[in-house]
């Protein structure tokens, strides 16, 4: 049996590389593309935190304007990357969460819980 490289073989190990190296360039490149989606989602994590320990306080007004202020920015930043289409996502169940939407009878609810889990690959 005799091997020749071709194009062909040429061609799939090369974009098998790129793969790879796209792969391994993933996070810092979401760091570059999609930076900003990224850090507003820690802020907006936090800002849940917080809001779950002021409970009924007057502080919670105060967090949830920011918590709907960071929560609209990202809704309007394009994510650039796959982690940034999954920060978004994590960010959509977020806000469907502070809603509390307990329906889940609504279609458009199920549906969209449905893509969430989907691009979060939790099936």
């Amino acid at each position: 049996m005799r091997t020749e490289t071709t194009r062909r073989s040429l061609f799939g190990a090369g974009a098998g590389l790129m793969l790879l190296a796209a792969q391994a360039a993933g996070g810092a490149k979401a760091a570059e593309l999609d930076g900003e989606l990224l850090a507003l989602e820690a802020e907006l994590q936090a800002l849940e935190k917080e809001a779950d320990a002021a409970a009924w306080s007057d502080d919670l007004n105060r967090i949830l304007d920011r918590y709907w202020q960071i929560a609209d920015r990202i809704g309007a930043i394009p994510a650039r990357t796959p982690e940034g289409i999954q920060c978004k996502a994590r960010v959509l169940r977020s806000v469907r969460n502070m809603l509390v939407v307990e329906d889940e009878s609504d279609h458009i609810s199920r549906h969209t819980l449905g893509l969430v889990r989907d691009l979060l690959g939790e099936g």
